[in-house]
């Protein structure tokens, strides 16, 4: 009988979602005037045999004149023999709660698929009888989100997974049941940050972000970042129980943005690999607001 059991998040992890908050929060989708297009490319624990890749691309603005914002996202998250593909729209909602503050409503709503690759999977006992050596299940989902924001300060909460669903991956005959169940539980996501001007040319913003899911420790990330003129921004994180993260990016006259982080781990992985990578793309439009 296969017996084991595994306590991780499920829910891709990004050092560069200071630059992109859509791809954490759905009420994002209409914060800003324009819109824009993003790609987030992850390299986890490089060194290591099938360390998890994260890409997402995705795609969000404003209504021209109403307040909301739609958009979409792309997912595909992938480690060793399991990988999963997501698809996404989104809308959000903004009130005003005052001529400094509004507050921001989003949902993502869509569907993941999950496939194991038993090609991929090395069994320790060659009694294992499966009857595909290639599993998926689609499913939907949700992600609800929230984004309170002024000229300077911001703070957004997210729910992941709301469906809460059970993937059923495998039938496997020395399995309990005939069945190996994954189940989605939710995962909350809160973060924010202060832009302090250090001068007409410097901005500093101290920030933080929280993961919390009830199998696995709290997630803490404290963070700094520094812009210089809009243009050249670089900063420095710390994420408890796994590393540290240093980023810088680039914005070409508001058109084109280009970041890059590396987390330097300092868990029993450090050994064993060589840092985890994070590249970012982004193309902002006009402005139509």
């Amino acid at each position: 009988m296969l017996n084991s059991f595994i306590q991780a998040q499920q829910t891709p992890l990004y050092s560069l979602s200071s630059y992109n908050q859509y791809v954490i929060n759905p009420a994002y989708a209409g914060v800003n005037s324009y819109y824009s297009a993003h790609v987030n490319s992850r390299y986890q624990f490089v060194g290591i045999e099938n360390a998890p890749v994260t890409t997402s691309f995705s795609f969000y603005g404003p209504h021209k004149s109403l307040p909301m914002g739609w958009g979409g996202m792309i997912l595909n998250d992938g480690q060793g023999a399991f990988s999963r593909f997501a698809a996404y729209g989104s809308y959000s909602y903004s009130i005003d709660l005052s001529t400094v503050y509004a507050l921001s409503f989003g949902l993502h709503a869509g569907f993941m698929q999950y496939t194991v690759d038993l090609t991929k999977v090395r069994f320790l006992h060659s009694e294992v009888n499966v009857s595909e050596d290639m599993f998926q299940s689609v499913k939907p989902d949700a992600t609800f989100g929230m984004y309170l924001q002024s000229s300077r300060l911001y703070a957004g909460f997210s729910l992941d997974q709301l469906f809460r669903n059970e993937i059923d991956v495998i039938d496997d005959t020395l399995v309990m049941n005939n069945e190996t169940i994954y189940h989605l539980l939710n995962h909350v996501t809160i973060n924010g940050g202060y832009m302090y001007s250090l001068s007409s040319d410097v901005e500093l913003k101290p920030t933080m972000r929280i993961r919390y899911f009830y199998r696995t420790p709290l997630q803490v990330e404290l963070g700094a970042m520094a812009t210089y003129k809009n243009i050249l921004s670089t900063g420095i994180q710390y994420r408890s129980g796994g590393a540290f993260v240093m980023h810088f990016a680039y914005n070409y006259r508001n058109k084109i943005h280009f970041g890059y982080a590396y987390d330097l781990n300092y868990n029993a992985l450090r050994k064993d690999s060589f840092g985890s990578h994070e590249i970012y793309l982004g193309l902002q439009f006009n402005s139509i607001k």
